[in-house]
């Protein structure tokens, strides 16, 4: 995979999952082979469904995360605050001139008995998937937004993730 090219890649995983939109391929599971491999493919892809929406910054606070890792990833959000690199980064540049994600966050959305690959259950009704660093400055944001981030828009897109 390190030598397939991007495009070449999509084209494969969409063959045996059409479901996926090109655009959750590039970000997920081509970014994140094999962690993506090792904590979903346990999971019914084939019948996942994406649905492109927008939600609100407040809609977008209460997505779950398990405690830990929410904990890790409200810590790390911070550095767009003060850290030059974060604030550099395509990311940080990306979130701090336009207010929003670059690219959709992933939400599974519902996941009924449905458990991680630790055999967690996923939160409910909504947990995040994908984009967790994306998800961290978006609350960094929402909370300093009076003070810093009067840019902060209102909605964002995300993909729903149902089964």
């Amino acid at each position: 995979m390190q030598d397939e090219a991007k495009e070449q890649f999509i084209q494969r995983v969409n063959s045996v999952l059409p479901n996926f939109p090109d655009e959750v391929i590039s970000q997920w599971v081509f970014r994140h082979n094999a962690d993506f491999i090792k904590k979903f493919t346990h999971l019914n892809i084939e019948d996942w469904t994406f649905n492109l929406t927008e939600m609100s910054t407040e809609e977008i606070e209460k997505i779950e995360l398990f405690k830990v890792t929410k904990a890790r990833c409200l810590e790390a959000g911070k550095n767009i605050l003060t850290n030059p690199d974060a604030k550099e980064s395509f990311l940080g540049k990306y979130m701090l001139e336009f207010g929003t994600f670059p690219s959709p966050i992933v939400v599974f959305k519902d996941f009924y008995d449905q458990n991680d690959f630790t055999g967690e259950s996923f939160l409910l009704p909504l947990h995040l998937a994908e984009g967790h660093r994306r998800w961290s400055f978006l609350m960094t944001m929402a909370a300093f937004r009076l003070k810093h981030f009067t840019n902060l828009q209102d909605n964002h897109k995300v993909y729903l993730v149902e089964f």
